[in-house]
């Protein structure tokens, strides 16, 4: 493949994808391939011996550490983000942020935090570093510095999502409960539109709502599972049927996903 093609990365994909299609055991992005099995002794009859090594449990794969229970981020990889002082131009802002963004599946509310420091790149030639977004650049660091464990999901277990929006995003947290213990498996955040800013506080727990389930809908297809809010009128929006009315468009009506909604106190993301 020829270096420096705009669309060298996904034309190799595509072939990779072709090469292994006929494998139900292999999972490939770009040169990086997994190959996984029920068993060690299926695991041998995969693989080339004579160009392998075997047996881990924990393996590293585009940035993070994966075993048969969880999936965290590769310390070495964290450690020179947080190391990164005050920024001094757009570009350098530009960078840090898409390398956050890779890990936005394991930060709380990443899109609300950030809000700040992606309205500065917009600022091509006034880069100004305020005090607010000194904060936020601060906020994000900690949160790296101490990110969750996430799970991979188990076939019998209790699927929660819960949802919250704030005055400018909306987050969501996916998680299933083993052992009485309330695992996350992802999280997923995004800035609110100017139009659903002015949402009221009802079509804004809906609109989060939809979000969450949109977002997970891989995780959530043929499964039940409950939903928690501590936004008690929502238990009313399976009534709405006016095509012209915004809480019915919004709404998730038309989402073909089973879920049970459950009122609790105890839904900030």
């Amino acid at each position: 493949m020829s270096f420096g093609l705009n669309n060298a990365p996904a034309t190799f994909q595509r072939i990779i994808d072709q090469v292994f299609q006929s494998f139900d055991f292999v999972c490939a992005y770009l040169d990086d391939v997994v190959i996984f099995s029920k068993d060690f002794d299926e695991h041998k009859r995969h693989l080339e011996m004579t160009k392998c090594t075997f047996a881990y449990g924990r393996i590293n794969f585009l940035g993070y550490e994966i075993d048969k229970n969880d999936i965290d981020v590769v310390k070495q990889r964290i450690e020179p983000i947080l190391n990164i002082k005050r920024l001094i131009n757009v570009k350098a802002l530009r960078r840090l942020l898409g390398m956050w963004a890779y890990y936005h599946n394991l930060l709380e509310i990443f899109s609300e935090i950030a809000l700040l420091l992606y309205e500065q790149t917009k600022l091509n030639e006034n880069f100004i570093w305020t005090n607010e977004q000194e904060r936020s650049f601060v906020k994000i660091k900690e949160k790296l510095a101490s990110l969750p464990e996430l799970t991979h999901l188990k076939p019998d277990s209790k699927i929660i999502l819960r949802c919250d929006p704030s005055g400018k995003a909306l987050g969501g947290v996916i998680s299933q409960l083993i052992d009485g213990k309330e695992l996350p498996i992802s999280f997923a955040s995004r800035v609110s539109t100017k139009a659903e800013m002015n949402y009221s506080t009802f079509e804004r727990e809906i609109l989060v709502i939809v979000f969450g389930v949109r977002k997970f809908r891989t995780y959530l297809l043929g499964r039940d599972f409950v939903i928690q809010t501590d936004h008690n009128p929502l238990k009313y929006i399976m009534g709405f049927n006016d095509a012209h009315n915004r809480k019915s468009r919004i709404s998730w009506n038309n989402l073909t996903i089973i879920l049970k909604l459950s009122i609790s106190q105890e839904t900030k993301i």
